[in-house]
């Protein structure tokens, strides 16, 4: 028996609460803990167990009759249909790689290239795919996730609570850093991360060797493993090239959103010394920057010289062209993650590993020339 006392839904996610009902009767039917055939509680009752209005229950109970997990019978409730329906719809287990966006904002050309780059990969080798996009801070909707599938490779900044869930049910490949990093904790994980580290420094070594030496770094998102591993790039560069605080002006903001490159370049355009030169993390906050400059009448590269670790694909596409790093993510999808999901699918004593990928060449744009001093 259910005990729906202790069902609740997380007010703090960046989910609505429509979904969350959805995602957490969704598990609860996949798991078994809601038996085929059993009578979830009316509207009503379900109304005060998540503290959410008439349409947020019924938003969230529709999705999973659409889903044919639930079963509406007129006077008489609403029943668990159980998960045929939802497993005939899926190929066989051992084929199917479900591929999870742990992220409360996934968007972007990059992750239509992960899409695009594992599907291909994975399909060559005999296998399916699944989508899903996630925004699991606990390990509630660890069943949904695993469910009939071979293996998982997750992408995002996931609890590691979350990540040692899944990986106790199946095969697991992390792209990216899980939130919590400590090293010890991480050491029987396998993961794949890039050198944001030396991105940073390499950034930085052209823009000092293009004659900079008034440089903002807007990186980002705070306080989490990828902004950490930036700043100390940075502060190798800072070392390196003799760069004081005041000539390498690290802000740190806590989304990749346009707006956030606007609201920490605008300020720092208008200082003095002013920068004649600024690396962004991702072309998004990249565009924020080319708006300020543009309002305050400065141009690209002119006044200001522009580099970013953004998408080549993005970056090739604005005008000015912004000078960032080549992609390499077909490479990097198929000779490792692949590869390390391919090891733990088929190769038992196969040990897991972190794989940190290097920086690469610059894709120079024109965004970026040569300081020639002030006039």
């Amino acid at each position: 028996m259910t005990d729906w006392a202790k069902v609740k839904l997380d007010v703090d996610r960046n989910l609505p609460l429509y979904s969350q009902i959805s995602e957490k009767l969704r598990s609860m039917i996949l798991s078994g803990d809601l038996k085929k055939g059993e009578r979830i509680p009316p509207s009503s009752e379900l109304q005060q167990i998540f503290s959410v209005s008439a349409i947020t229950v019924e938003n969230g109970i529709t999705a999973l009759v659409k889903e044919q997990l639930l079963l509406r019978r007129p006077r008489l409730g609403t029943y668990v249909a159980g998960t045929e329906s939802v497993r005939q719809q899926l190929p066989p287990s051992g084929k199917m790689i479900n591929i999870v966006f742990n992220s409360n904002r996934p968007g972007g050309h990059s992750y239509f290239e992960w899409i695009c780059a594992l599907e291909q990969i994975c399909k060559a080798d005999g296998y399916m795919i699944r989508f899903t996009i996630s925004h699991p801070d606990t390990p509630e909707s660890v069943e949904y996730l695993a469910a009939n599938c071979a293996g998982v490779i997750l992408m995002g900044m996931p609890k590691l609570q979350l990540v040692r869930a899944l990986q106790q049910k199946l095969p697991l490949v992390l792209i990216g850093d899980p939130e919590d990093d400590s090293p010890q904790d991480l050491k029987d994980l396998d993961y794949v991360v890039n050198d944001d580290a030396g991105r940073a420094y390499q950034c930085i070594r052209h823009l000092v060797d293009l004659g900079h030496r008034q440089i903002m770094a807007i990186i980002t998102p705070a306080n989490t493993p990828y902004e950490r591993s930036q700043r100390s790039g940075l502060e190798r560069a800072a070392k390196e090239f003799k760069l004081t605080p005041e000539e390498l002006q690290i802000h740190s903001v806590p989304d990749y959103l346009q707006e956030c490159g606007y609201k920490a370049a605008y300020p720092a355009l208008c200082s003095a010394p002013r920068p004649t030169a600024c690396m962004a993390t991702e072309a998004s906050l990249a565009i924020g920057i080319m708006k300020a400059a543009s309002d305050l009448g400065l141009s690209i590269p002119k006044d200001l010289s522009l580099i970013t670790f953004g998408s080549q694909f993005d970056c090739e596409r604005k005008e000015p062209q912004l000078t960032c790093f080549e992609s390499n993510i077909m490479e990097i999808a198929r000779n490792i993650i692949w590869k390390k999901l391919k090891g733990q699918l088929e190769n038992p004593k196969y040990k897991p590993s972190k794989t940190v990928v290097p920086a690469g060449k610059f894709f120079f744009g024109n965004s970026t020339r040569y300081y020639k001093g002030e006039k």
